[in-house]
């Protein structure tokens, strides 16, 4: 709060200054000078405070593996959601979708693909469905197995 009060004065201070000066300053060319070096001294006086400031700027450390894994589970969320979508338009509701992915090289690999289904479906109806429809070869069981 220290802080704050002290720069708000520094900058009340050299506005005023500013203005005082400005008002003096000669017309023409000199005076565009002038004006000039009054901007200067208000825009150094606007950081100067800040580069005395006692901030303690820590920025996380970044953890490469945490990130890739982040991204690998994000990756495979957005794949399940499509997917839940897709059956869902299809009418196989209440399905359960399971994804595995690796990333290598900025490319996205499906290693395995699960989908779990009522017994009122039929396996091999769903799994061509997901084919047509995606083009991964699922795997396709009825939940409760």
């Amino acid at each position: 709060m220290d802080f704050i009060k002290q720069w708000t004065l520094t900058i009340s201070a050299t506005l005023i200054i500013s203005i005082i000066f400005s008002l003096l300053t000669p017309k023409g060319n000199m005076g565009r000078f002038f004006k000039v070096v009054l901007a200067m001294f208000i825009f150094v006086s606007f950081i100067y405070p800040i580069k005395n400031a006692d901030f303690d700027f820590v920025l996380p450390s970044f953890d490469e593996a945490e990130f890739e894994d982040s991204q690998q589970s994000s990756y495979e969320k957005i794949i399940e959601t499509n997917l839940i979508h897709i059956l869902d338009e299809g009418n196989y509701i209440n399905s359960k979708v399971n994804v595995s992915i690796s990333i290598k090289n900025e490319e996205i690999t499906v290693n395995n693909l699960d989908i779990g289904i009522l017994d009122e479906f039929d396996k091999r109806e769903v799994k061509d469905y997901i084919e047509e429809k995606t083009g991964f070869n699922a795997e396709v069981y009825y939940l409760g197995e």
